[in-house]
């Protein structure tokens, strides 16, 4: 690889790996966590492109990471990034090699649910009202923040330990779990806003925002508070509401929190024609859109995301035109092995696109709060019947694929 060019990818998952590998046709080396490297079944990049190493200790990954390129010839191009928990990483590295990417200051400001909503909410833009609360929950006492309401830690992804509370009996216990699993010595109280909810992807470049794709969140009944059962999508925002409004409030979120070019993955809810942000990070979207998006419709998001952190422009992901296809989660609904995943009843339906869920036979099933990971089994894609109702549909999926689970000995 002498005199060659490649991007760094930092800390990503071994599938995003095999992605990046056998579809994307970017020229990459691999930061990994070495216990990421143990634990995978899927091939990785050949060994002179893969560094392992522990990426809890970042004050080693830098010089680890130099010592490399000058070993190599290597140039880098760029930085990509696909989880929060490897951005402040990626930006140190940004930053000792060089290369454009979000602040330090900035992934931090955004990656902490209450530093966000501080920063938005003084530059006003909309968003639910966000305290830190202690165990002891004397920060409710302003009235602020009525119940119900939401606790959530500063720092987390997707629903992990995300808890609507009724009572201040509810949030005491649920504010003493989130402090206790955590480094802070608060968690965040947050208002309940009630409405639809959505994903978004985005790219802000110099204060222009290209919005990449939206998707509508069908919201799962059980299970921790905010898990996506499923997306449909495209989605579009209902009138008065458009893509330029939601631009805006985009671009103003973005540049609050410091951000000046990146790939940004967006939560938000429209009640009564009024957007709220739930939590912006400078990363795309990660469970089975990216999926999605490549078995509906070809589309291979996370390669041209390495086309973004190389510098190149960025376009769309989806025609505005494109069908609305559903990508179905498929949660397990108890804890156990699981012996079998029964697809039959599907199989032949005339809605489905694709399906990824045999290979879930044999995974050892541990639910939340315990382990919010190992219980999504898969994912379906499907487009609906526009004559029938998309929750319908999505419900009658879910009661026609049978799961097997063995007790755990």
């Amino acid at each position: 690889m002498r005199n060659s060019t490649a991007t760094l990818v930092v800390g990503t998952t071994a599938d995003y790996i095999d992605w990046i590998e056998n579809r994307s046709r970017s020229r990459a080396i691999f930061l990994t966590a070495i216990h990421e490297r143990h634990k995978a079944a899927e091939r990785f990049a050949p060994p002179q492109r893969e560094l392992l190493t522990d990426l809890t200790r970042s004050e080693q990954c830098i010089p680890f990471v130099q010592s490399y390129l000058r070993a190599t010839g290597v140039s880098l191009d760029g930085i990509a990034c696909f989880d929060d928990e490897s951005l402040p990483l990626a930006a140190m590295l940004a930053q000792a090699l060089a290369l454009e990417f979000p602040s330090v200051k900035s992934i931090l400001r955004s990656l902490d649910k209450q530093a966000a909503k501080e920063a938005w909410m003084a530059s006003g833009v909309p968003c639910p009202k966000a305290i830190a609360v202690s165990g002891s929950l004397d920060e409710l006492d302003t009235g602020e923040i009525c119940f119900p309401c939401v606790l959530k830690p500063h720092s987390a992804s997707g629903s992990e330990r995300v808890f609507l509370c009724h009572t201040r009996a509810q949030a005491r216990h649920a504010a003493i779990e989130i402090i206790d699993s955590a480094e802070n010595d608060t968690a965040v109280a947050e208002e309940y806003i009630v409405g639809e909810e959505f994903s978004c992807d985005f790219v802000i470049d110099d204060g222009h925002v290209q919005i990449l794709r939206t998707a509508r969140k069908h919201m799962a009944a059980t299970g921790p508070l905010g898990t996506a059962l499923a997306y449909s999508l495209p989605s579009h925002l209902d009138e008065p509401l458009s893509e330029e409004v939601l631009g805006e409030v985009l671009r103003n979120a973005a540049t609050s929190l410091g951000i000046s070019r990146a790939i940004c993955m967006v939560d938000f809810i429209v009640r009564d024609e009024e957007i709220f942000l739930i939590e912006l990070s400078p990363r795309m979207g990660g469970d089975c859109l990216p999926h999605v998006m490549l078995e509906a419709w070809g589309v291979d998001a996370i390669g041209r995301a390495m086309e973004f952190y190389r510098g190149e422009s960025i376009g769309p992901w989806l025609n505005e035109s494109a069908p609305t296809v559903v990508g179905l989660r498929i949660f397990s609904q108890a804890a156990g092995k699981v012996s079998s995943v029964n697809t039959h009843e599907i199989d032949e339906d005339a809605r489905i696109i694709s399906h990824t869920l045999k290979e879930s036979s044999g995974r050892v099933v541990v639910m939340p709060p315990q382990d919010y990971s190992s219980w999504l089994l898969g994912h379906v894609v499907f487009q609906p019947y526009a004559a029938r109702d998309v929750e319908e549909q999505i419900r009658d999926f879910r009661e026609r694929i049978s799961i097997s689970l063995e007790d755990l000995k």
